[in-house]
């Protein structure tokens, strides 16, 4: 009876705690964003990479909007900082793997830490392999990108993200607005 219970558990499907999908829609805007505009551009390759900017929008989605605006910009520097130093070493393999592998754990340690929640430090050690990959020469099995290229097209991405994340507080705060109370319509039956 225990093992079976537990078994359901697996596959049961449990409502959120949260709504989910304001999340969900930020990140597949902040993704087909930078590609669409970059691939109608001429530069299909850049505007993948430019959607590595997306994962920034899961971050805090748990969190006011306030909080997440606050916050998010930290969190992009991080992801920034992590492909920096990965591009940094991207031309010895076994010193990229060393640094890749020592930025996995030390961003699963922070975001444990101060409790970042979901995803983790899941892209923090995704987006700097990329980057290692993408700037390593091509003799090593790399593609031989600009680290220059990656980087600022990167920072593009995270800009978008962080703007398709706090684009609804603009829109929520003109919405707020009330008029004055001497303006506002009364109700017939009074």
């Amino acid at each position: 009876m225990g093992i079976g219970r537990e078994l359901r558990r697996l596959v049961e499907v449990r409502p959120a705690a949260a709504r989910r999908w304001p999340t969900a829609l930020n990140a597949s805007v902040a993704l087909a964003l930078p590609a669409l505009v970059l691939t109608l551009a001429g530069e299909p390759k850049l505007g993948l990479l430019a959607s590595n900017g997306a994962f920034l929008t899961l971050y805090l989605g748990d969190r006011p909007l306030g909080h997440r605006a606050r916050r998010l910009p930290l969190v992009g520097a991080g992801l920034f900082l992590a492909a920096a130093l990965a591009t940094l070493t991207a031309g010895n393999t076994v010193v990229a793997t060393v640094v890749v592998a020592a930025i996995a754990l030390a961003s699963a340690i922070l975001t444990l830490g101060l409790r970042v929640g979901p995803p983790g430090g899941v892209f923090f050690a995704m987006v700097p392999g990329l980057a290692a990959a993408l700037v390593a020469p091509m003799a090593t099995g790399g593609s031989g990108m600009s680290p220059v290229t990656l980087l600022a097209v990167l920072a593009l991405g995270l800009v978008v993200g962080y703007l398709v994340v706090i684009a609804p507080s603009s829109c929520r705060a003109c919405g707020r607005a009330r008029p004055p109370a001497d303006r506002r319509p009364r109700c017939a039956s009074r």
